[in-house]
């Protein structure tokens, strides 16, 4: 393999690399490189996300071999034009100057078994949006599998690690993915639009194994689904008329939760261990409402933010960062904040404009025990 390339963009195609610097397995830390036709193809992977960039370059003589993320990476630094020599290892000459790599063989690379794939008949940017309404419902690092998750099911994205949920309307038709939230990242940098979304499964009759999306340019990241049962969240959203709403504006709201928050920060101990979180009341009555600190006398008041009159009267105990992810969530200037009694006591919904065409997220915070 010998290439000549601008090493600036292929500085910027491994900066999207998903490679393990210190994988157990050392081929999970290298980058393969496929010299053909016009461009060379870069491919990273961690076992669970694999990323593929193509980049213009002067192919004199194909061919393919893996080399060191790490060291592939410290050898573009400078700039300007490199050439690119793989024989038993892999040089790179940038004028007088050269470095020399070790490699692995191409064919030690692991890919893909052979998948049957399938379009998802959704506008890729529409899925972006969705996506990127629910993800922070997720929680990347619970025990539970699909609470790490972002599920796609027949009409929505959904996110929940139990305390809140997250649930975006898309017009998708399809078996359930289950997407780690962890590798959403690949997935997203490329989600816009014109891009191709599929999904693979290894065989007739099994599950979908792999989600992937596909830029204009042939760039594709491919992530691993998860093979695990979701909660029916259906059942938590709110039914019925609410003891209490009111519509609130969002970036003011937002600004109030920031003066609130370090009054608002408690610490518990579980399992011999100490956690903070910040945590508050939500008042709503007589034609106000207030913001109060958990286990301390500071309030905000919060009907000068308010459009028209609150209706009803609840309260119900909140987690003040959850509602920060929801309005930095929320696209909106304005958002619908309903109290429900019912499960748990209460719960609130946020009701957010549409997405595209079609009715916005649904956002539910299970209330806390103050």
């Amino acid at each position: 393999m010998r290439v000549k390339i601008e090493s600036g963009a292929l500085a910027t195609a491994l900066r999207s690399s998903v490679a393990v610097r210190k994988s157990p397995t050392p081929i999970y830390s290298h980058v393969l490189l496929e010299a053909a036709g016009e461009s060379l193809r870069i491919t990273t992977s961690d076992s669970e996300a694999t990323v593929t960039a193509v980049v213009p370059c002067v192919v004199e003589r194909e061919g393919a071999i893996c080399a060191p993320d790490d060291l592939l990476k410290a050898a573009m630094i400078g700039g300007g034009a490199v050439a690119l020599t793989a024989d038993e290892s892999l040089t790179v000459q940038r004028g007088r100057s050269r470095v020399r790599i070790s490699t692995l063989p191409a064919g030690d690379y692991p890919r893909n078994e052979q998948l049957i794939w399938t379009d998802i008949d959704v506008p890729a940017e529409r899925l972006a949006k969705a996506v990127d309404a629910v993800a922070h419902a997720a929680n990347r690092t619970d025990a539970r599998l699909w609470a790490q998750c972002i599920l796609l099911r027949s009409g929505c994205v959904v996110a929940t690690d139990g305390m809140r949920i997250g649930r975006a309307e898309i017009p998708y038709e399809g078996p359930d993915l289950l997407v780690p939230a962890r590798n959403l990242g690949p997935l997203q940098r490329l989600l816009g639009e014109g891009a191709r979304v599929q999904f693979g499964r290894p065989a007739e009759g099994q599950p979908p194994a792999v989600i992937a999306v596909q830029d204009a340019s042939g760039d594709r990241a491919e992530v691993r689904l998860f093979a695990v049962g979701f909660p029916d969240v259906t059942a938590v959203f709110p039914i019925g008329d609410p003891a209490c709403s009111f519509t609130v504006d969002r970036e003011r709201l937002q600004h109030a939760l920031d003066r609130m928050t370090p009054f608002c920060t408690i610490t518990s101990t579980v399992a011999g261990k100490a956690h903070s979180y910040a945590a508050g009341v939500v008042r709503a009555g007589a034609g106000r409402v207030q913001l109060e600190a958990a286990r301390n006398d500071s309030l905000e008041d919060l009907t000068p933010l308010i459009e028209g009159e609150p209706t009803g009267s609840a309260t119900a105990g909140i987690r003040v960062e959850h509602l920060g992810d929801v309005l930095a969530a929320a696209d909106t200037a304005f958002v619908r904040i309903s109290l429900h009694p019912g499960v748990a006591g209460a719960a609130a919904r946020w009701y957010c404009e549409p997405i595209g065409d079609q009715r916005g997220a649904d956002y539910v915070l299970v209330p806390v025990q103050i």
